[in-house]
């Protein structure tokens, strides 16, 4: 029983094809709408928003739409954990290794590429630290695992999964990878930058894996949660 459960887990756990299709919409609005349509607001209402205040509404309303939309699936998806949890500590275990190997081949050629230059994600995550130092904790390590695994893990791996295995995961970490980067590449005019999406290939191959393997989002979501917070530690000293 318990093979049969992990052989494919997105046949045995898959949303619903309104949650699916739900999914999809939330997708383009998360990636630029939404970020587009606050930066429009703020100008044309000539209003002043710290980029703390944007992450707050941006995640504010990625939040609400998974508790919402993706309620029922997330709580099938932590009864499914519950039923396995070696498998999920197994997982952990070799998502940390396999990230940690693949990360080092990558920093190596970034380093070759483009010297001591900083990721312009994880500069702009410090000063917004900086700033508020709780809300950007909180943001990072506990909305934006949550909402990101939801959309990126459960809505594109896993719908693209039952079509293509391949594709599922080239096109999920691709989309996650854009995600971390592309606004950085219009602000600065510079396409140079989008090589930092070499960075968060690594880990978003783990987290599509580790979902694939283990059936539950709640084992990408851990590790994701897991991973920003070294992360953030490494970047704040917290």
């Amino acid at each position: 029983m318990i093979k049969r459960l992990f052989a494919c887990p997105e046949c045995n756990n898959r949303m619903t094809q309104t949650q699916a299709v739900l999914g999809w919409f939330y997708l383009p609005l998360h990636f630029a709408l939404l970020p587009m349509f606050i930066g429009m607001f703020v100008y044309f209402a000539r209003v002043s928003l710290s980029g703390v205040a944007v992450n707050k509404i941006y995640f504010g309303f990625g939040i609400v739409f998974v508790l919402a939309v993706m309620g029922s699936w997330l709580r099938r998806n932590f009864d499914i954990l519950l039923d396995a949890p070696g498998r999920f500590a197994l997982c952990l275990a070799i998502g940390f290794a396999a990230d940690y190997a693949l990360s080092i081949a990558v920093q190596l050629v970034l380093m070759l590429a483009l010297g001591a230059a900083e990721n312009p994600n994880n500069a702009e995550l410090a000063e917004l630290a900086g700033a508020d130092f709780s809300a950007m904790m909180g943001i990072s390590i506990f909305l934006a695992p949550l909402v990101e695994e939801t959309l990126f893990r459960g809505v594109v791996f896993g719908t693209i999964r039952r079509k293509s295995r391949v594709a599922a995961y080239v096109v999920s970490a691709l989309l996650f990878a854009l995600l971390h980067v592309w606004q950085y590449v219009l602000i600065e005019g510079d396409a140079r930058l989008f090589i930092y999406m070499l960075q968060y290939l690594p880990v978003s191959l783990v987290l599509a894996w580790q979902y694939e393997r283990s059936g539950s989002i709640w084992t990408p979501i851990a590790f994701h949660t897991l991973f920003n917070a070294l992360s953030f530690y490494m970047l704040t000293g917290f």
